[in-house]
């Protein structure tokens, strides 16, 4: 088979949940599937983007690229309809990993939703974002012969508002990479810290820095936390996205200036020394389609809070201490508990290395290739 990916996501030097989704995709199916010839297609003019284009490809992984900028490509295939093969090459199957189905003349079309919320909150979202969202996804997932979702509550949620049949939607769980583990080198570990001005003790986010996430909130509660807590830093890591000046104005208000840290865009390799070493990892987000960084954590041996949606609820399970996201005095009192009782975190580190180890990368591309396959 001809394998055709939408590999535009790819093209950025600071990956995100969608981006992390399709790298480890892109990196493990080939692997699996080596019968197949895979396309990745690309549309960029930047010079710069070939160095990525290299490291994905090889073997039975070729590049089609496309050097026309990319707003007239979006203008080409959103407003006059031009078939993506015609820039991709003919193909037997397109994979879209984010959301969109672009024009297509030939092939199978196969797109993954991996939450649905600027339909369902768009409050949380850029206003742009939420017109392209509203006006792209739902002919998308009409037009998909099967859609791929990363939890089952979102997987409801696609079929409540398209009225997609049963048999179109595939629930494939995202996964945690293998460099996320416990770390057994403490120096290597406080090197990592101090490369981002971190002091221990800390409690650590991660994540986007935008409204969902609900950070402000975490501020404030970590700023009535008593007890154990107080000895605390809070590392907020991740880079600044819609609204995030929202975050720092809420940590000068509560002159918490000298123990919050924004370290900015941690990179990926830096995240399982960050994870292991924290005390616990604080998730209160407001809404997930999935939510791979508790996971992460977890997989590091790090105990975490996380809120009480579904979400979280279903990836989790019992492996995190939960609350409710939108009470302030609920994530302080947890993170007092996670800061002063060791017995609980010990209980929720095994926990989640358990929970983690049911999530795999091979797995998910596995799946992934069979309903690529037709299977």
């Amino acid at each position: 088979m001809r394998i055709g990916i939408d590999a535009g996501p790819l093209l950025t030097d600071r990956p995100g949940g969608v981006e992390v989704y399709l790298g480890e995709l892109v990196t493990r199916m080939p692997r699996i599937g080596c019968a197949h010839e895979f396309r990745l297609y690309f549309n960029y003019t930047r010079a710069r983007h070939g160095s990525t284009v290299e490291r994905f490809t090889g073997g039975n992984v070729r590049a089609r690229v496309c050097r026309i900028p990319p707003q007239a490509t979006t203008w080409l295939h959103w407003r006059l309809g031009v078939p993506v093969d015609w820039l991709a090459g003919g193909v037997d199957v397109m994979f879209y990993p984010s959301f969109a189905v672009l024009p297509q003349r030939r092939g199978r079309a196969v797109v993954t939703i991996h939450d649905l919320i600027p339909l369902t909150h768009p409050e949380f979202c850029e206003p742009e974002h939420v017109r392209d969202f509203r006006a792209r996804v739902p002919g998308s997932v009409a037009r998909a012969d099967a859609v791929i979702v990363v939890s089952d509550y979102t997987g409801q949620l696609v079929q409540e508002h398209f009225r997609v049949a049963g048999d179109r939607v595939r629930e494939i769980p995202n996964g945690v990479h293998e460099r996320f583990r416990p770390p057994t080198d403490g120096a290597a570990a406080a090197r990592v810290a101090a490369r981002y001005g971190i002091r221990t003790p800390y409690f650590l986010f991660t994540g986007t820095m935008e409204p969902r996430k609900n950070v402000c909130r975490l501020v404030e509660a970590f700023a009535r936390a008593r007890g154990a807590a107080a000895d605390h830093a809070l590392v907020l890591a991740g880079k600044a996205a819609w609204q995030a000046r929202a975050i720092e104005e809420t940590v000068a208000r509560l002159g918490l200036g000298s123990r919050v840290v924004l370290p900015g865009y941690v990179a990926v390799a830096d995240l399982p020394a960050l994870y292991g070493a924290a005390t616990a990892f604080l998730f209160p987000s407001l809404v997930e389609g999935f939510g791979i960084p508790p996971l992460e954590a977890m997989a590091c041996g790090c105990p975490a809070l996380a809120s009480a949606i579904p979400a979280l609820a279903e990836v989790l399970g019992e492996a995190a201490l939960t609350v409710d996201p939108e009470d302030v005095e609920a994530i302080a009192s947890g993170i007092e508990r996670l800061a002063g009782d060791a017995g609980l975190r010990e209980t929720l580190r095994g926990r989640g290395l358990r929970r983690a180890s049911e999530f795999s990368w091979d797995r998910t591309a596995a799946e992934t290739l069979a309903v690529l396959e037709g299977r």
